[in-house]
């Protein structure tokens, strides 16, 4: 059986998802920048060349994950455990 969509309801949904929109952005907005905050336990080693860092991350309890190059560019992963 073929249903006949109400309008009503249909222009209803599309402006309440329109009020509700800025909300939502909003809301992934600051769950995304909880994950990207700054761990100031960590800024003495800003600047510490190679294994110098590598031990002292160990020291404190890290763990190494992975290393990936990019381009001239090397980034490392640690975990702390």
């Amino acid at each position: 059986m073929l249903k006949i969509i109400d309008l009503k309801k249909l222009f209803y949904m599309k402006t309440n998802l329109k009020n509700y929109l800025p909300l939502l952005v909003l809301l992934f907005t600051i769950s995304f920048s909880f994950g990207q905050s700054i761990n100031y336990s960590l800024q003495d080693l800003v600047g510490v060349k190679g294994s110098g860092a590598e031990n002292a991350l160990e020291d404190r309890g890290y763990k190494h994950i992975k290393t990936k190059k990019s381009d001239n560019n090397f980034y490392t992963y640690w975990w702390k455990s």
